[in-house]
This record gives C-alpha cells, sequence and structure tokens, in this order.
C-alpha cells in the first residue's frame, strides 16, 4: 500500500459541521429537516475513514501501539463526555422525577462504559424517533457507543491485516461485511427496530465505507482529472443533502436506505483526495470549518439541553 501523507484536510471539518446542524436542526424541530438524524450516519463515514488512516499509516511506519490509541481515544473523548454526563445527572436530580433519575443514573453509566447502544436497546422501551424520547437527556450518547465499539475491534483487523500481508483482502471483507451491515438493518426494521438503531451490526456499515474509502484513495496512483472530481464531489453532495431533505423516520432507518448517504460522503472525502474542488472548497470556509473543530462539543451538549427543556415544559417539540 502506497504510504501516501496525508495532510490536514478543513473539508472533512466542514462535512462535520454539515452532519452536526443537520442533527440538532432535527432534534430542534424534526419538520424542519425530517432526514437530518442522517447527519449521525455521516459522522460514522468520517470516523470510519480518519480512524483507519490513522492507524493504517502507525501500521506502514511500525509505530503503531495499542494502549498508545487507546489513551489517545481516552484522553480526546473521556474528559469532555464525563463533564457533560456528570452535568447532566445534576440537572436531572433538580429537575426530574425520582423514577426518571433513576433511568438517567442508568444511561449514565452505560455511557461512561461506552455501551449507551446496548443500555437504550435493552431498557427504552420506545424507538429513537418516538416523542417521548426526546425528553431522554442522553440518548445521543448511544453513537459514541457504536463509535467505541467499533473501535475496538477495527484496529485488531487492521493489526492482523498488516502483519500477514493480507490489506487487498481486508478491503475486500471489508465490503463485505459492510454489505452485511446494511442488510441486518434492512432485516431488523420489523424483527427489531432498535436493534437496528442502535447497535454496531447494523451501523458497522457506514464506518467500513469510510474505512475502504481511505484504502482505495490511498491505493490509487491514478490522478484523475479535475473536471472528475468535481463531478465525483457534485453527486456525492446532492446524495447528501438529498438524503437530510427527503429520507424520513417512516422510510425505515437504517437499512439499505441508509446506503445513500454512507456513499455520497464517501464520494465527498474521496473527491477531496484528488485535489481541491469547489465545493471542497466551500466546505473548507473558516465559519464552517469553525463550527467543525467544536462539532463534538455541539453534539454532546444540545440533546441535554433540549431534552430538559422539553421535560420541564412536557413538550416533545420545542416549536
Amino acid at each position: 500500500m502506497s504510504n501516501k501523507i496525508i495532510a490536514y484536510r478543513p473539508d472533512i471539518d466542514g462535512l462535520r459541521a454539515l452532519a452536526v446542524l443537520a442533527v440538532v436542526i432535527f432534534h430542534f424541530n424534526k419538520q424542519w429537516l425530517p432526514g437530518g438524524f442522517v447527519g449521525v450516519d455521516v459522522f460514522f463515514v468520517i470516523s470510519g475513514y480518519l480512524i483507519t488512516g490513522i492507524v493504517a499509516r502507525q501500521l506502514s511506519a511500525g509505530e503503531f501501539r495499542f494502549t498508545d490509541f487507546y489513551l489517545r481515544r481516552i484522553r480526546r473523548i473521556f474528559p469532555a463526555t464525563a463533564f457533560m454526563i456528570f452535568v447532566t445527572l445534576l440537572a436531572g436530580i433538580a429537575l426530574m422525577l425520582p423514577a426518571d433519575v433513576n433511568d438517567l443514573s442508568g444511561s449514565a453509566l452505560a455511557s461512561l462504559l461506552s455501551v449507551a447502544n446496548v443500555y437504550f436497546w435493552k431498557y427504552l422501551d420506545v424507538s429513537y424517533f418516538a416523542a417521548s424520547s426526546d425528553m431522554v437527556p442522553l440518548l445521543h450518547m448511544w453513537s459514541l457507543g457504536v463509535e467505541e465499539q467499533f473501535y475496538l475491534l477495527w484496529p485488531a483487523c487492521l493489526f492482523i491485516a498488516f502483519a500477514w500481508g493480507g490489506r487487498h483482502w481486508l478491503v475486500i471483507v471489508a465490503v463485505l461485511v459492510a454489505i452485511a451491515s446494511f442488510i441486518c438493518g434492512q432485516l431488523n426494521l420489523a424483527a427489531d427496530q432498535k436493534f437496528a438503531y442502535y447497535m454496531l451490526p447494523s451501523r458497522a456499515g457506514e464506518l467500513l465505507i469510510g474505512a475502504v474509502t481511505y484504502f482505495i484513495c490511498q491505493n490509487s496512483n491514478y490522478k484523475i482529472q479535475r473536471i472528475y472530481a468535481e463531478l465525483m464531489a457534485v453527486i456525492g453532495l446532492v446524495i447528501v443533502v438529498w438524503s437530510l431533505v427527503t429520507i424520513r423516520e417512516s422510510n425505515g432507518f437504517p437499512g439499505l436506505i441508509s446506503i445513500l448517504p454512507t456513499i455520497g460522503v464517501a464520494l465527498l472525502i474521496a473527491a477531496g483526495t484528488f485535489g481541491p474542488t469547489v465545493i471542497g472548497k466551500l466546505f473548507s470556509l473558516r465559519p464552517i470549518v469553525a463550527i467543525g473543530l467544536v462539532s463534538f462539543s455541539l453534539y454532546l451538549w444540545h440533546w441535554p439541553v433540549l431534552a430538559f427543556y422539553r421535560y420541564a415544559m412536557g413538550e416533545p417539540d420545542l416549536l
């Protein structure tokens, strides 16, 4: 595999901004952006791409250590997450009924242990899209659970593939597993909708497509003409925007329909590896990048604030 050096991509931070703004708008009022929940899928593809790049480059250089990798993850994620959970617990004790505080405590512990998605699958008695779920202060932590569980498994797969020289086979297997993941999500929409929405088996496809995008881009020694890179970016953006505007919770999600935004994000990321595009420059504008740089904090805090407001008002929607 070509061990290209990857420079900082401000356009990817711009994609993060698009993702977090879509999620916040959807959570604020679902009618404004019906498919805004797809922003989480955008995050998954980006995460799969970036984390694969970090681990693969370190493996190629002989510098990868599991302990270093997980310590960096803990330092980056845990302090901000733990503080948000602590503040949320304090607010819950002050504002919520005892039974609801008890539920909040369970979800807080699960969130700290990176298994919030498992907790909500097992113990939340309504779907993610139900109106009453809008008043569950830590519900958004399910997505971090999915990511952290993926990070427990994927680096080991990369390590084995690099050690045994099976990197090309890894890409093939990753594509097959991604397809199986989308099918798993589709099959569980009727059998167990909460499993389909919250659990890694039905979400891994989005992360793995991000990983495959990294390998395809890094293995490609062919520099495509700019017009084709621009076309890739346009198609990717159209698919992502279409998904955010038109996909409805009633369509059944994630399932096979989640392939569309996943491919759209992958095209946007891939287009940027072949050189600057007009859309890449748009996503690289400073105000957009600035939002992307604080997207994790914005994602962490927006949901508890909205959930407590709704809990206090007894209303699932703000407007």
